[in-house]
């Protein structure tokens, strides 16, 4: 959560939390950070250990929502198994005093993926495969767990860049497992109670915004690579108007050429792209690890993933051929930071 916004404003009508309250005789809500359809975000100091943390709280117009609860439960479970530093994480969760669901997660500072592509347009290659490695490794950190995002966007991202470092040493980290898919847990419906399906549009994979119930793993990797679509084109793959357009040209259209939306990149980025958004599941990269791996080749990097899980620049090499084929890697997780356990993998 991000603790750059400033407030200026006594909190709105419909937004929980009051400065100066404290939540379980621990957390002193300090600054309101931001707001959104679910609710709020508060900077807030952990009066047990000193440390500043940011603080989710449900809007109050949806304390009534089975739904909207069920979103803020769904999270803290998935956010419960997944230890990786490319994943935001959540501390603690609970109920208010007076009942408003809360999540207390790591305070992160920099912009999410979303304001950096509306600011700059377009991404550079180097920092595509970048962000997109370490969007992959949360990738494969959740699905090992059981977990499936089910809705990856660049809204969804955070480039977290911890002071006093440039913002060129941020590193990406997921956010909002609210309509995740939990193995072991009753099966969160991704249809909304007035029918309509949750996430977002541009990066659903077609069984997703069919709104069928086998939805895996590998829907993720097709929003991932709609993403890489969008940081280096500056747009989404598909324009529509409405669900019904959407779902039709998902479903049914072509997908874009990226060459030819995003030129002075290897052409085998364009193979790539096709096989990353395929369609059919069965004919995409099966697993994250490959995505990435597959990415990182097709981009003319050299070396193993690892020298994009830090911040900072990688070496593309100019002069090598483009693979015919891709060869593909196991790598582990990194540990994590704070005083979290150690990545399982």
């Amino acid at each position: 959560m991000n603790d750059q916004s400033a407030d200026n404003s006594s909190p709105s009508q419909g937004v929980s939390g009051n400065r100066g309250q404290v939540i379980r005789e621990r957390y002193h809500l300090e600054r309101l950070i931001a707001t959104g359809g679910m609710g709020s975000v508060w900077l807030a100091r952990d009066r047990r250990v000193g440390d500043y943390v940011a603080i989710k709280l449900l809007s109050r117009q949806l304390l009534h929502s089975k739904e909207a609860r069920g979103r803020f439960v769904c999270e803290a479970i998935a956010a419960s198994q997944l230890r990786s530093r490319f994943v935001v994480r959540v501390y603690d969760a609970g109920e208010t005093d007076d009942d408003v669901p809360f999540l207390v997660m790591e305070l992160l500072s920099g912009e999410t993926l979303e304001d950096r592509i509306f600011r700059d347009h377009r991404l550079n290659l180097e920092e595509t495969v970048r962000f997109t490695v370490q969007i992959a490794r949360a990738l494969t950190h959740a699905h090992r767990r059981g977990i499936v995002h089910r809705d990856l966007k660049p809204a969804n991202v955070f480039l977290h860049c911890a002071p006093p470092f440039a913002s060129d040493v941020a590193i990406a980290k997921v956010l909002d497992f609210g309509i995740a898919k939990v193995k072991g847990k009753a099966a969160s419906s991704h249809i909304s109670h007035d029918g309509s399906v949750l996430g977002t549009p541009q990066y659903m994979s077609p069984e997703q915004v069919r709104g069928l119930p086998n939805v895996d793993q590998r829907a993720d990797l097709y929003a991932l690579g709609m993403v890489v679509f969008t940081m280096l084109t500056g747009r989404s793959a598909f324009e529509a108007e409405g669900l019904g357009d959407w779902a039709l040209k998902i479903c049914t259209y072509p997908l874009p050429n990226l060459n030819e939306h995003s030129t002075g990149h290897p052409a085998m980025l364009g193979v790539w792209f096709s096989r990353a958004c395929a369609r059919d599941p069965e004919c995409r990269f099966q697993h994250a690890q490959d995505f990435a791996m597959a990415l990182h080749l097709a981009a003319g990097f050299e070396g193993p993933l690892e020298q994009h899980l830090g911040g900072g620049g990688s070496s593309i090499n100019s002069e090598r051929p483009e693979p015919a084929s891709f060869e593909f890697e196991r790598h582990s997780e990194l540990p994590t930071l704070r005083f979290i356990p150690r990545a399982d993998d």
